[in-house]
């Protein structure tokens, strides 16, 4: 089971940021159906429900469905992070090319000014 809470733990750092804290709990009225929940660990209150399971029958179900619903969010968040990495790296790699053309450019254009002046 502390492997389980580890991983929830890692994902909801993933999915809301690693310096916030988590409470993670599983409820039930008639400890039958049970229902987990994350919500902000604040020190000496806590914050909203982040996310929360539906009811399942039995505790692990519950434990077990809250582990698939946030691995499959960080895993949308860790996706969503590579692409903003990649399509920054790609305009820094424009706005590169872009210089290296005006300054071609601008050597050029030296260049046809010293040349028309000795005409």
């Amino acid at each position: 089971m502390t492997s389980l809470i580890d991983r929830i733990k890692a994902n909801c750092k993933i999915i809301w940021g690693a310096d916030m804290d988590f409470d993670i709990e599983i409820e039930t009225d008639d400890h039958y159906y049970f229902q987990t929940f994350v919500r902000e660990d604040r020190g000496l209150e806590f914050g909203p429900i982040l996310t929360m399971s539906p009811l399942y029958h039995g505790s692990e179900t519950a434990w077990r469905e809250l582990d698939i619903m946030l691995s499959g969010s960080a895993e949308n968040v860790k996706r969503k992070k590579q692409k903003a990495a990649a399509a920054a790296a790609t305009a820094k790699k424009v706005q590169t090319e872009d210089k290296r053309v005006d300054e071609v450019g601008n050597n050029l254009q030296v260049n046809l000014e010293v040349f028309s002046n000795k005409l």
